[in-house]
C-alpha cells in the first residue's frame, strides 16, 4: 500500500499542465524527432481528448493522461535512440483512460500544444522535451589558442510533413539537408570555424523558430538553403537572397518568396492562432546594419558561386523571407537550383556536385570573414599574427612534414623561411616558423 506521505509527495513533484476538449478518441500513431534542441513528439488522434501531463523526478518520467482514449495496438514502436527517451510505457486507467510512460535518461522540461486538422493531417498533440542543459564542446582552435570560433547556423529548409519543391525523383527537403550537412562537414573541419544545423533530420521546424534557434546559441551567421521549382522546366540555376522588408526584388524572387513562407502551412501550423513574437522585435530595433551585413557576406558568396555554378541570378536578390528576419543575425537564403528543371535534378541528386556547391558557399563565408574578422575570434587572431615568427627547437623524432603538419604550414614554406636546401633536420636546430599559417 503507498503510504499518504509518497502520495504527497507524487503531487509535490509533478508539474500538470492541462488542456481541455472532448470527444472517444484513438491515438493513430506517435511519432518521435530530433529537432536542433529539444525532442519532439507527436500522437495523431481521431479526434480532440481531454489530456494531462506530469513530469517526475527520481527517476525522470514524462506521463500523459488522455481521458477516453485508446491506444491503436498495431502502431510501430518509434525509435527512440538518441532521443534522451529510455523507453515507452502504456496503461489503461479506469477501463477508458490512457496514460502513456516516456522514461527519461535525464532531466527534461515539457510543453505541449495541440494542433486542428489540417490538410491530411488529423487531430495532433504536440510535445517538445528540452534538456535542461546544452553543453557544447570547444573545437580544437579554441583549445588550442584560447580564441573563439566564428559560428556558421546552416538552415536546411522545410522538412517533416513539408516537403518542399518536388522533382521528378528528388524532394527539397532531402537534397538540402544533404548539401547542408556538407557545408557543416567543411566548416568544422576548417580552424576557427564552428557549424550547426538548424535541423539534422527529416522534422520540421516552424520559420520563426529557425532564426531564433540561431540567436540563441549565439550565430555569428545564418544561411539557410533551399532548391526551389517553377512552374514550368525551364528555369535554372542558383541564387542568393537577403532579407528585404519592402518585398521582393523581381517576379521570381516575389514567386520564390511566397513560396517559402507558406511552409509553416504545409508544415502543418495554424498561423492564426500563433503570436508573433519576432514582429514585436522587428519594430522594435533597427534592422539596418544586420541587413547590410547580410548583403556584404551575400556578394562574397554569390561571387564563389559565380566560378562553377549555373547562376540564376548574377546579382544579389531581395525578398521579405521570413526565415531571415533575424535582427541581429546577418542572413541569407541560398537556392542551389530549381529541382523542376531536369538537367538540374539530376545535378543535385549528384554527391559530388552537392559536395562542389557546399565548398563554393563555404569560400565564399570564408573570404567575408577574412575581410570582416570579427574581434576575439581566430579568425581575427590569425589574421592579426600571421606574418609573426616564432622558433622552434627540433626535438628527437621530428620530421619537416611531421612540423608541418603540427603547425598548419607547408614544407616549402619552411624551407624558404629557414634558408633549407633539404629536408634533414638536425636535434638542437631552431627553427623560425610562422605563429599561425598563411
Amino acid at each position: 500500500m503507498v503510504s499518504f506521505f509518497n502520495r504527497f509527495l507524487f503531487f509535490i513533484l509533478i508539474v500538470n499542465i492541462t488542456s481541455t476538449s472532448y470527444g472517444a478518441t484513438d491515438v493513430k500513431q506517435l511519432r518521435i524527432s530530433n529537432t536542433a534542441n529539444s525532442v519532439r513528439i507527436v500522437l495523431d488522434l481521431t479526434d480532440q481528448a481531454e489530456y494531462k501531463i506530469f513530469t517526475i523526478d527520481n527517476p525522470y518520467r514524462v506521463i500523459i493522461d488522455l481521458k477516453n482514449t485508446h491506444l491503436n495496438t498495431s502502431i510501430a514502436q518509434p525509435d527512440v535512440e538518441k532521443t534522451g527517451i529510455q523507453s515507452i510505457r502504456n496503461g489503461v486507467q479506469d477501463s477508458n483512460n490512457l496514460r502513456i510512460v516516456f522514461d527519461l535518461k535525464q532531466k527534461m522540461t515539457v510543453s505541449s500544444f495541440v494542433l486542428a486538422p489540417e490538410g491530411n493531417n488529423i487531430h495532433r498533440l504536440v510535445l517538445d522535451l528540452k534538456h535542461s542543459k546544452t553543453v557544447q564542446a570547444k573545437s580544437v582552435s579554441q583549445i588550442n589558442q584560447g580564441k573563439r570560433d566564428v559560428v556558421i547556423a546552416i538552415d536546411a529548409g522545410h522538412g517533416g510533413t513539408d516537403g518542399g519543391a518536388t522533382g521528378k525523383f528528388l524532394k527539397e527537403k532531402d537534397v538540402v539537408l544533404s548539401i547542408s550537412k556538407e557545408i557543416k562537414k567543411i566548416i568544422d573541419g576548417v580552424p576557427g570555424y564552428s557549424a550547426f544545423l538548424i535541423r539534422d533530420g527529416d522534422y520540421y521546424i516552424p520559420l520563426d523558430q529557425r532564426p531564433a534557434i540561431a540567436r540563441e546559441k549565439k550565430a555569428d551567421l545564418f544561411i539557410s538553403i533551399h532548391a526551389d521549382a517553377f512552374t514550368t522546366p525551364q528555369p535554372r540555376g542558383a541564387s542568393v537572397y537577403s532579407l528585404s522588408l519592402r518585398g521582393a526584388s523581381g517576379a521570381m524572387a516575389k514567386f520564390i518568396e511566397d513560396s517559402e513562407n507558406s511552409a509553416d502551412e504545409r508544415g502543418g501550423l495554424n498561423l492564426s492562432e500563433r503570436s508573433d513574437i519576432l514582429v514585436q522585435v522587428l519594430g522594435e530595433l533597427t534592422l539596418d546594419a544586420t541587413m547590410d551585413a547580410g548583403v556584404d557576406v551575400g556578394e562574397f558568396v554569390l561571387g564563389s558561386l559565380k566560378k562553377g555554378t549555373k547562376m540564376h541570378s548574377s546579382v544579389i536578390q531581395k525578398a521579405n523571407f521570413a526565415v531571415l528576419r533575424s535582427p541581429d543575425v546577418p542572413s541569407i537564403l541560398i537556392e542551389t537550383g530549381f529541382i523542376s528543371n531536369p538537367d538540374e535534378e539530376k545535378n543535385l541528386g549528384s554527391a559530388k556536385y552537392r559536395k562542389n556547391l557546399a565548398s563554393a558557399i563555404f569560400k565564399g563565408i570564408d573570404r567575408y570573414f577574412q575581410a570582416n574578422p570579427i574581434p576575439g575570434t581566430y579568425i581575427a587572431w590569425s589574421l592579426e599574427n600571421k606574418n609573426k615568427l616564432i622558433d622552434y627547437t627540433v626535438k628527437s623524432g621530428d620530421t619537416l612534414s611531421g612540423i608541418a603538419y603540427k603547425h598548419r604550414i607547408n614544407m616549402s614554406q619552411i624551407k624558404a623561411i629557414n634558408h633549407l636546401k633539404s629536408d634533414s633536420l638536425r636535434i638542437g636546430q631552431v627553427l623560425k616558423l610562422p605563429l599561425v599559417s598563411n
